[in-house]
């Protein structure tokens, strides 16, 4: 990974979550879906554009070592980058949510089979 970060505004539980999961700043695994995204989107930062200050909900994210594109000059996302990184992010949340919750269905069951009738 580079030394250089994006910062993206995520739900606090989000930011909380990442933090915990990929550390801080964020690192995804390099053959994440996250880091396809970021390669995809990142470009030339604007000349008259200034580096991102991060704010309370910003959380920081790596920037992938790319071949093809060096973090040091493609180190941008616009609006529209950041949003399909953020749903991307909320994917990945979800997808970890459920496979950590398991299976419901046969805990509720159980809990409705078994309580007795008043």
């Amino acid at each position: 990974m580079s030394k250089f970060v994006v910062y993206v505004q995520v739900e606090p539980y989000l930011k909380q979550w990442l933090t915990h999961s990929f550390g801080d700043p964020v690192e995804f695994p390099s053959s994440s879906n996250e880091n396809a995204v970021l390669r995809r989107f990142l470009s030339k930062r604007p000349i008259n554009n200034l580096p991102e200050q991060p704010g309370e909900r910003d959380v920081a994210i790596c920037i992938p070592y790319s071949k093809s594109k060096s973090p040091e000059t493609y180190n941008f996302l616009n609006g529209h980058a950041k949003q399909v990184l953020t749903e991307s992010i909320n994917d990945l949340f979800r997808i970890n949510m459920w496979s950590d919750l398991g299976d419901l269905n046969d805990m509720s069951c159980f809990y409705l089979c078994t309580r007795k009738q008043v």
